[in-house]
């Protein structure tokens, strides 16, 4: 059983971290283990909200993570996590992984890693334009948006040793996120976490056939309009590479390597708005055909080292 406070200033002298948290250890006599952790983080000041602009706030939020372990002497291993957040603002964080280890020996380990992410930003930073009028916010209109965002990803690892000499090492992870951006709004004022959005609270917002938003922050007040790109998303990618390493004789060693990726992005900016209505929306069936069916990159390296023993 372990716990604590923690705390950070930035080099101004301002109070921008908080954290009292508690955490427990345990293992049973099968020697599987686990622990939990819980945090609890008071509101504090954020120097990075606004991305070099003013002062923001942090909301109070709390934090909890769990791990579960099985006996890591036996031959199939098993390590399950889980972390969530929220905060008094209304986001949230929950992200879950399972890991599969198998071992042959010392000749072969096998390992799998699903992990998946769910999230929900109230405002998620995404530009800042210049304007005299913006007189709270010392001449820049600092722009956010909600974001949901779902992340899949499978992490392998093969490791095979052949001899003492030959070994080969294998990665891949396939990934898919995808994040749906709300409307647009505008950071109110310095030392806060308040925001006005466009069209509904201040000024108007109009999404273009070319997939922008063109802004008037004040509608018919002196303020210049501008433009913000619909940022929703579709990622996908896929990384891989294998490593066969021969030593062919005493230090001296041949290494063949083969990496592969390919990923593709589709923005919301991309279509009109009405093609644009699917961008951001989690499909995993959908989304994995699509990463199979891209075009990939592939190169091929050989390495040589030779020991000159003279």
């Amino acid at each position: 059983l372990m716990g604590g406070p923690d705390n950070k200033w930035n080099t101004a002298g301002e109070w921008i971290f908080s954290d009292v948290n508690l955490q427990f250890r345990w293992q049973w006599l099968n020697y599987w283990s686990g622990s939990v952790r819980g945090a609890v983080r008071p509101s504090t000041g954020d120097d990075r909200l606004t991305r070099g602009g003013p002062m923001a706030r942090r909301p109070g939020s709390t934090i909890w993570t769990a791990q579960l372990d099985s006996d890591s002497r036996k031959a199939l291993g098993v390590r399950t996590r889980y972390n969530g957040s929220s905060d008094t603002a209304g986001s949230w964080v929950h992200s879950g992984s399972i890991n599969f280890t198998y071992r042959s020996g010392e000749k072969l380990e096998l390992r799998l890693g699903p992990s998946v992410t769910r999230s929900f930003e109230q405002a998620h930073y995404v530009t800042s334009t210049s304007d005299p009028m913006a007189t709270s916010t010392f001449g820049r209109r600092y722009v956010f948006a909600p974001l949901h965002q779902t992340t899949v990803a499978l992490e392998t690892r093969l490791n095979v040793t052949f001899s003492p000499t030959l070994t080969l090492q294998v990665y891949a992870q396939p990934l898919i996120s995808n994040g749906d951006y709300g409307h647009l709004k505008e950071f109110r004022a310095p030392r806060q976490y308040r925001f006005d959005t466009y069209g509904e609270d201040i000024g108007t917002s109009v999404r273009q056939n070319d997939g922008n938003y063109l802004i008037d922050p004040d509608g018919s007040g002196a303020a210049q309009a501008f433009t913000v790109s619909d940022r929703s998303f579709n990622f996908r990618s896929l990384i891989g590479n294998a490593v066969l390493r021969w030593e062919w004789s005493p230090g001296s060693t041949l290494f063949l390597v083969w990496q592969q990726s390919r990923a593709d992005r589709i923005r919301g900016s991309d279509f009109d708005e009405t093609d644009a209505l699917g961008v951001g929306d989690f499909d995993l069936g959908y989304d994995t055909r699509e990463l199979f069916g891209l075009d990939s990159d592939n190169i091929f390296l050989i390495k040589m080292n030779y020991w000159l023993n003279l």
